[in-house]
């Protein structure tokens, strides 16, 4: 009985709201740190797994043109020594290549070559078919 009657009053009833609000207060502060803490860490988890991904790709990118590069300087380096009159021509053809793969089927053939007509057909070749396709020949 004494209990309703304390209940129902207004300094009771302040008290009650003030506790309230000050509780709701607090929850919604720790809500947010909590949640900032949890954006935070799966932000970072994201961050992390795209930049992995991206310096991958970064790095592929950045192995495959330096495979490029020692291919062509291969390549030069044969036609220089054997047949050096199709110098020009064949950094020509080779600068035009970005597939590692047709590169490297491009020295093999000039390496494998009996004689500067052949290298001569095989560059002639090139550009027509094989730039940026795989080889099939």
């Amino acid at each position: 009985m004494y209990g309703d009657i304390l209940e129902e009053s207004w300094v009771y009833q302040e008290i009650l709201e003030k506790g309230k609000a000050q509780g709701l207060e607090k929850g919604m502060a720790q809500g947010i740190e909590i949640g900032m803490a949890q954006g935070l860490e799966k932000g970072l988890e994201k961050g992390l797994e795209k930049g992995l991904e991206k310096g991958m790709a970064q790095g592929l990118e950045k192995g495959r043109r330096e495979e490029l590069r020692r291919m062509r300087a291969a390549l030069l380096t044969i036609v220089r020594k054997n047949y050096l009159f199709l110098l020009q021509p064949a950094e020509m053809v080779s600068e035009k290549i970005s597939d590692p793969e047709v590169l490297q089927d491009l020295l093999v053939k000039i390496a494998l070559a009996a004689d500067g007509q052949e290298v001569q057909e095989i560059l002639a070749y090139v550009p027509e078919i094989n730039i940026g396709q795989t080889a099939t020949n």
